[in-house]
């Protein structure tokens, strides 16, 4: 759905070219920054790679989300009042080699209001992150074993994986650091919960990536 909505965005070069600005990203590059108090905001689309979020808080970048091929960043730009803008400072992060641009924010928005398909594709974005996010928070009473599973199948619904020969093999990036981080609990815990997973044949690794069972 979101490629056709970026061909809707630009169905010429000529308006991409005056719209946006195309980036190329290499490993651990921060690509985009917005500091609510001082920057305006803009739409990111990323067209490959994955990507993660941080937000700075008591001087430390802390990740606080994962994003993949074929969705949009910026939420900020549906809020009309710029006062609210304020307390919002964050950054996207290339975990891998990516690709994608950021789009002029009235341009973006003038588009969506006229395609009734590019406004609910960003409601459902929007919700099943709102969703991920209140599932973490209680998470915390919940064995970490079905976070683990609950979390990697959010990233392959997301569809950034496809699954082959009733697996999925998630890139060497989204090692135990990215997924610890992600679940808010130590490597330590982390590895302990793999091991019970591993044990009931539902993940597996091998050369460094994360094997997922399809229909686990």
């Amino acid at each position: 759905m979101t490629s056709t909505l970026f061909s809707f965005l630009f169905p010429h070069p000529d308006l991409a070219e005056r719209y946006s600005r195309s980036f190329h990203a290499e490993p651990q590059k921060v690509i985009y920054e917005f500091r609510g108090w001082k920057d305006s905001a803009r739409v990111l689309y990323i067209q490959k790679g994955i990507f993660q979020i941080e937000v700075l808080q008591h001087s430390r970048w802390h990740p606080i989300d994962l994003v993949l091929q074929d969705q949009f960043l910026g939420i900020e730009s549906f809020l009309e009042n710029r006062e609210e803008w304020k307390g919002i400072h964050y950054r996207v992060k290339s975990l891998t080699e990516g690709e994608g641009c950021l789009i002029k924010k009235h341009y973006f928005l003038d588009h969506m209001y006229a395609n009734p398909k590019v406004f609910f594709a960003l409601v459902e974005q929007l919700t099943r992150g709102l969703l991920h996010h209140q599932y973490i928070a209680y998470r915390q009473v919940g064995e970490l074993t079905k976070d683990v599973v609950h979390y990697l199948n959010q990233l392959v619904e997301s569809g950034g994986f496809y699954p082959q020969n009733g697996q999925v093999v998630l890139p060497k990036e989204i090692n135990t650091k990215v997924i610890a981080e992600h679940l808010h609990t130590s490597e330590k815990q982390l590895h302990e919960a793999i091991k019970v997973l591993e044990a009931e044949h539902i993940l597996k690794q091998k050369y460094r990536s994360f094997i997922l069972q399809a229909d686990s």
